[in-house]
């Protein structure tokens, strides 16, 4: 079944002849890689979403400031969808002050679309 990648979305649930990348209500995984700045333990994102509701995250095991003694200990989101993005907070013990890259998948269910003739 060929999908469509370009937009970085993924089914959860497939089905052999549905294409579930165009179903609304979908249950869908959003690729993000985002940049935090880290202040005070803290940071906060701006991340994009083609989602018409999220559910949470998935954050990976993954940030670019790796090194030894450094820990990312929780990246969380309000899941509230404001002007396309949603709000990711990343939470740490010793990561200096500065930017961090993470990366994840937003869960979500597609936009219901409205269909004009």
């Amino acid at each position: 079944m060929p999908m469509d990648l370009s937009f970085q979305l993924f089914p959860l649930l497939t089905e052999a002849s549905v294409n579930e990348n165009t179903r609304p209500g979908a249950l869908m995984l959003e690729y993000f890689q985002a940049v935090v700045t880290i202040g005070t333990n803290t940071g906060d994102a701006e991340i994009p979403t083609l989602l018409g509701e999220v559910l949470g995250i998935i954050p990976l095991s993954f940030n670019d400031t790796f090194g030894a003694g450094d820990n990312l200990t929780s990246v969380t989101t309000d899941a509230v969808i404001t002007s396309g993005a949603i709000t990711v907070r990343a939470v740490t013990v010793s990561i200096a002050d500065g930017p961090a890259t993470l990366r994840g998948f937003i869960v979500g269910r597609k936009a219901e679309t409205v269909l004009s003739v």
